[in-house]
This record gives structure tokens, sequence and C-alpha cells, in this order.
């Protein structure tokens, strides 16, 4: 396996529930990118993040699915978003 690039925080998320180090409720989670271009994190739930005993809440899963998705547009420097509020006239 190829060695890990740093983990970067891109200015645009800087805020982020799941990777920033600004926001105290952040995860902080720290993903990196390999020579190939996939995207890595480790992640440890606890008992906070439970939806029924023992299982991780279905919405802490699709927050880490969508922070990968979104990582992996923003280290080949592309910003999306899953939806807008902004009107389309």
């Amino acid at each position: 396996m190829q060695q890990l690039a740093d983990a970067i925080i891109h200015p645009s998320h800087n805020n982020c529930f799941m990777c920033s180090r600004d926001n105290p409720l952040s995860f902080g989670l720290k993903f990196t990118q390999n020579g190939a271009g996939a995207i890595f994190v480790t992640f440890t739930g606890n008992s906070n993040l439970q939806g029924y005993n023992g299982i991780l809440h279905g919405g802490v899963l699709s927050a880490l699915l969508d922070a990968a998705m979104a990582q992996c547009l923003l280290h080949q420097n592309i910003e999306a978003v899953s939806g807008s509020t902004q009107d389309k006239d």
C-alpha cells in the first residue's frame, strides 16, 4: 500500500461537523488520500452514537458516507453539495 498523504481541511469546511478542527462539536475526522486517489478515515463510534442498543445510528453512518464522498471531490479540488436552498429562477 502506498503512503497516505497528510490529511487536509478544505477552507470551505472550517466548521464541518465531521472534519473541522475549529468546530468544538466536530468528530474531527482526518481524511487522507493514497496515491491511487482512494480516501481513508478511521472512526470509532461509542454508545452516545447508537440508535438501537449496540448499533451505530443510521444518521451518523449517513453523515460519515456523505463526508467521505465530499472528501473524494475535495481532494480533486472540486466543491459540491448534496442540495441547495437557492431558487433557480
